[in-house]
């Protein structure tokens, strides 16, 4: 007798948390689904004149690109600092659909892994070059309380170097340079 309390205390236990999980996925499903863009990679070389271009990737998984935009929204304090929406569709405005797509299930798994992502394990940040210009590879989280985009730095390249350790940072990152491979 004291063995089926057992299992049944077990499986009530189980049930419960695959139940608060599942919760959770679709609230977190619910906001990232509002959002107008996951990712961005940004490359800007000031060297010889001003240069800036990159894409963003949009809730549609459509790859938008831009090249010098007369302004572009930039959250300024990456660790505390947020795009409003209305900066963020401003800045899709100064984009261009690319014939660039992306897998829709991949863009799935990992739109699904930026509420997870860290943001305290980077590696040392050294400069391994000048006038390369700087690329850098962010997720935006949605962040409800603040009404803002939130840049995740995934990774940066070019002059300076560093990466965010977390295993779906390099993961994003890794498919975001095959993306950006792509664009001509």
């Amino acid at each position: 007798m004291k063995i089926k309390r057992i299992y049944i205390a077990f499986f009530l236990i189980t049930a419960f948390f695959s139940c608060a999980e599942q919760d959770i996925d679709k609230t977190q499903e619910a906001v990232l689904s509002d959002q107008e863009i996951y990712f961005e990679v940004s490359h800007v070389n000031n060297a010889w004149g001003v240069g800036q271009k990159g894409f963003l990737i949009d809730k549609a998984g459509a790859v938008r690109t831009y090249s010098n935009p007369a302004v572009w929204n930039v959250a300024k304090d990456y660790e505390k600092g947020a795009l409003t929406p209305n900066q963020i569709k401003e800045n899709i405005t100064k984009t261009v659909v690319s014939d660039v797509t992306v897998d829709a299930a991949q863009f799935k798994t990992l739109t699904g892994k930026i509420p997870a992502l860290s943001t305290s394990a980077y590696t040392k940040r050294i400069q391994i070059g000048a006038d390369m210009g700087q690329t850098n590879f962010y997720a935006y989280r949605y962040d409800a309380k603040a009404e803002g985009y939130v840049p995740v730095l995934l990774s940066e390249t070019g002059d300076w170097q560093s990466q965010n350790t977390d295993k779906s940072a390099v993961e994003i990152s890794e498919w975001l340079k095959g993306i950006q491979s792509k664009i001509k």
